[in-house]
């Protein structure tokens, strides 16, 4: 993944999305115990290291910013 985007991106999700407590994604609310959920039934983890971002909100926010989907490293 391009650094320089997902430096973009955090910027854009902090400012946009005001922090909520560790633990609670600052865009949709999910917290560990209440997920998300896609319609294969697997749930969202956290993408940042205060549990404030979750990864369906990341890939969500990525795509629109960046028109692309996002390609995890392998």
């Amino acid at each position: 993944m391009d650094k320089q985007k997902l430096e973009i991106l955090k910027n854009h999700v902090f400012e946009k999305y005001p922090h909520v407590e560790e633990g609670v994604c600052r865009v949709c609310g999910c917290t560990y115990y209440e997920p998300c959920i896609d319609e294969d039934c697997n749930t969202c983890s956290w993408v940042t290291t205060d549990e404030t971002l979750c990864s369906f909100c990341f890939e969500g926010v990525y795509k629109e910013m960046f028109q692309e989907e996002v390609v995890y490293d392998k």
